[in-house]
């Protein structure tokens, strides 16, 4: 976080079946040898949900810290799902905001992300339409608006989760999504000023600024769960991705994917930015 703190959160599991969700957890040092860990699981939003996930990134921004989390009926049902953000002012103690309260349709793993002052969005991989679904907060996650679809000028059938970043470039605030498309297994990045998302949410994002980093050449392997850092908050980036195995079998395999910015690519952010 901003104070150097290292933070981790886990969901506790005894096994994959029904039942076996039993508990979340918060890890955090501030020197990287000393950790602390502390039992998160009374913070869980209270729904009648049986199954939860900590999947996604924590961002810290204006005194407030937030981690988007997610739950499910059970282990392996998901007939109802519900998405959260874990919220504190201390970045110690846990409060459960609701972001969308329990219904039907599947939408899990997310990113949280700031888009200056207030302002922060929280963009989840939605499994029924495929594509992603965006909300949005005024108030620094306390409060959020109903999702939205994002499609980011994909089609995809089956959705992978979205890793979102923001940074200053030339005194700008830009937001990067990152995404994977399993369909054809090619990773994007697609930019957008923050402004422009914040008043025209997902389409705020300029598919003119929208760059394939990396094409796949390890079939049947596919990119799926990941991270991104954009080094000393630059355009430049360093990101790490595991392929799976599709459609199934053989555990995963992990591979550094490091991201290189030529002169061209960020002229043509700046220019089609507007920055």
């Amino acid at each position: 976080d901003n104070n150097g703190v290292m933070h981790l959160f886990a969901d506790v599991l005894t096994s994959g079946s029904a039942g076996g969700c039993v508990g979340a957890r918060h890890i955090y040092s501030s020197d990287l040898s000393n950790w602390t860990n502390t039992d998160i699981t009374s913070s869980l939003a209270s729904d009648g949900l049986a199954s939860w996930r900590m999947y996604g990134n924590m961002i810290h921004v204006g005194g407030v810290w937030l981690k988007g989390y997610y739950k499910q009926t059970d282990n392996g049902d998901v007939t109802q799902s519900a998405n959260y953000v874990f919220r504190s002012t201390d970045g110690i103690n846990w409060t459960s905001v609701t972001v969308r309260a329990a219904a039907a349709t599947y939408i899990n793993e997310c990113s949280v992300f700031w888009l200056g002052g207030n302002n922060v969005g929280y963009l989840a991989r939605n499994e029924a339409t495929g594509e992603w679904s965006l909300s949005l907060s005024t108030d620094l996650g306390l409060t959020w608006d109903a999702f939205t679809d994002v499609t980011f000028g994909e089609t995809v059938v089956s959705a992978n989760p979205a890793m979102v970043k923001t940074f200053t470039h030339n005194g700008v605030l830009v937001v990067a999504a990152y995404i994977t498309n399993r369909n054809n297994d090619n990773a994007f990045v697609i930019y957008g000023k923050a402004s422009d998302i914040v008043s025209s949410r997902g389409s705020g994002w300029d598919l003119g600024a929208k760059f394939c980093w990396y094409e796949s050449d390890l079939a049947p392997f596919h990119l799926h769960y990941g991270d991104v850092t954009h080094l000393d908050g630059t355009l430049r980036a360093v990101g790490i991705y595991a392929y799976d195995q599709f459609p199934g079998g053989g555990g995963t395999v992990n591979e550094m994917r490091i991201m290189t910015m030529p002169t061209w690519y960020v002229a043509k952010i700046e220019s089609e930015l507007g920055i």
